[in-house]
């Protein structure tokens, strides 16, 4: 029945673009040979009839392409990272040490949606240029509670801030989400001081379209991180 249904409404399409067509051939083929007069040798009779449905078609199809591209609802989501912090200690709740030998790389980003259907954000990576060299990490489960400590600052963040989980609720047109991401560098723990790095976060919208966002930094060390809206984080300074 699916099938019948399908074939039935292709069929009609047809009809109907095939009459479009030929009326529109046939309308513009009066309109030269009768309206200004123009002479239609049985050559150029020939080649009209082949030329001009396939030019009509064409049209037909791309305007029908542009007026479905307009009228679809489509997210379009941006990212912007508004902080980054790397290495330095982190601890748990009970002041044990976290992540073992990797090096820690905390993300403070906000998703915005400019377009006109709501989406979900997933399938966060990161990569990292460093030197000219790249280099890739994996994403890392929030724990319970974080304690990312500087020099200069500490700052606290909990699992509730985890932008990989806030981004599945799904961020409406003219919205926007604001979260976390902590990813774990294999790399020694001085590795990212004294040199540019440049990192490069990516992501996935609901219809499976990628999305970057890129920030650099200097090696010379992590400024205090500023208050973002949307992030609920402890920041004390030393």
């Amino acid at each position: 029945m699916l099938f019948n249904w399908v074939l039935s409404n292709l069929a009609w399409t047809l009809l109907v673009e095939a009459l479009v067509v030929l009326t529109g051939a046939g309308s513009l083929f009066a309109l030269l040979r009768y309206g200004f007069g123009y002479a239609i040798t049985k050559r150029g009779l020939i080649a009209y009839w082949v030329f001009m449905p396939i030019s009509i078609s064409t049209l037909i199809i791309l305007l029908m392409s542009a007026i479905k591209y307009i009228t679809d609802p489509f997210p379009r989501l941006t990212a912007t990272i508004e902080q980054i912090g790397y290495g330095g200690n982190a601890t748990g709740d009970d002041d044990k040490p976290l992540f073992g030998d990797k090096v820690p790389v905390f993300l403070f980003v906000s998703v915005k949606n400019t377009g006109t259907m709501a989406s979900i954000a997933r399938a966060w990576t990161i990569t990292s240029d460093i030197s000219g060299n790249k280099y890739t990490a994996d994403i890392a489960k929030l724990p319970k509670t974080v304690r990312f400590q500087q020099q200069t600052w500490n700052m606290t963040v909990n699992e509730t801030e985890a932008l990989y989980n806030k981004a599945l609720s799904p961020i409406v047109p003219g919205g926007q989400v604001s979260g976390v991401i902590l990813f774990l560098f294999d790399l020694p723990n001085e590795w990212f001081k004294n040199k540019h790095s440049k990192f490069t976060l990516s992501f996935r919208d609901i219809n499976g379209d990628d999305h970057i966002s890129s920030i650099e930094t200097s090696g010379k060390g992590n400024d205090t991180p500023a208050y973002t809206p949307g992030i609920n984080e402890e920041i004390q300074t030393k």
